[in-house]
């Protein structure tokens, strides 16, 4: 199957079936707006907390929703959810982390199915 060239299906789950967490060493915001072209459509809002300072993004198009906020030191969660069956969401999540991979960043995903079983991991295990 060819990510680029499959239909995007437009029903978003009702919770997350994709888990990452992607080291990093730059700004938030690099990441935020190198994702902005992972796909066509995708929107990209980048938010600081008025609480803590804390900076997060929201990243979505008509088949994804994620949210990327920071984990533990250089460790940023990228979780959210992908509209479509359990292999289109597997090659999604392998896609993001081929991408991430060749801008220099190390990342993982799980991908869980309908009933919360993982069913593919991408990535390479992180120190």
């Amino acid at each position: 199957m060819n990510f680029s060239n499959c239909e995007r299906p437009t029903d978003l789950p009702n919770c997350n079936n994709v888990y990452g967490l992607v080291v990093m060493d730059g700004p938030l915001a690099e990441l935020g707006n190198r994702l902005s072209s992972f796909r066509d459509g995708m929107e990209i809002s980048h938010k600081k907390s008025q609480f803590d300072g804390a900076e997060s993004f929201r990243m979505g198009n008509v088949d994804c929703e994620f949210t990327c906020s920071l984990y533990r030191g250089n460790e940023y969660l990228l979780n959210g959810g992908v509209a479509g069956d359990n292999d289109y969401v597997s090659l999604f999540a392998k896609h993001l982390q081929e991408q991430l991979t060749q801008w220099g960043y190390a990342s993982t995903f799980d991908v869980l199915d309908t009933h919360r079983k993982r069913i593919a991991w991408f990535g390479k295990p992180l120190d």
